[in-house]
């Protein structure tokens, strides 16, 4: 009886020392140097009118080692857009005359990154880290379809080199406007 006590007792920990080895939380760095955040809560959370609970970005924080991989899944019509270190929501909102822009409703910036910036937001290209994969039409330099449509489940996988904090938004205006952004803080 005791030994089968014993056995019990260290399956037990062997059982709960698995789980905290194999789990990962979203956004905590790993080995690799690499983590995961999801943009977006899936698409089976559409809620007419405008779908407010799949508009959030987790971890709101996401830490990474420089050098590292931040692996976006990416659920339903999205876009992401990354910022250079330093720049900020505050800097955005300053851009659009006190509001968040919107160059290309209903994306804040035009989401083709092939397609330049108009003039009086062409200084907003220099700030630009990462523009996305456009959720409205199929590869780069082709024009908006819907067959293939890549606002679907997808993943975008975004290296950073440079240490600094950048800030990610999803380029729709009204997904920004629901407080769909993060931050990536680079070590």
């Amino acid at each position: 009886m005791r030994t089968s006590v014993v056995a019990s007792m260290v399956a037990s920990v062997l059982a709960v020392a698995a789980c905290v080895i194999c789990a990962s939380p979203v956004g905590a760095a790993n080995d690799d140097d690499s983590t995961s955040a999801l943009f977006g809560r899936g698409l089976n959370t559409a809620s007419p009118p405008t779908n407010p609970v799949n508009h959030l970005i987790l971890p709101k924080k996401i830490q990474v080692k420089s050098g590292g991989v931040v692996d976006f899944t990416v659920a339903g019509f999205h876009d992401i857009v990354i910022f250079k270190p330093g720049f900020t929501l505050e800097d955005l909102v300053a851009a659009g005359g006190g509001e968040i822009p919107q160059l290309q409703p209903p994306f804040v910036l035009p989401p083709d990154p092939a397609v330049p910036l108009p003039l009086e937001f062409s200084f907003l290209a220099d700030q630009v880290y990462y523009r996305g994969i456009n959720p409205a039409g199929g590869p780069l330099l082709t024009p908006v379809t819907g067959s293939p449509a890549n606002g679907v489940n997808r993943a975008e996988p975004v290296a950073f080199f440079e240490k600094g904090t950048y800030l990610v938004i999803c380029n729709i205006g009204p997904h920004l406007l629901n407080g769909m952004l993060a931050h990536v803080k680079v070590n």
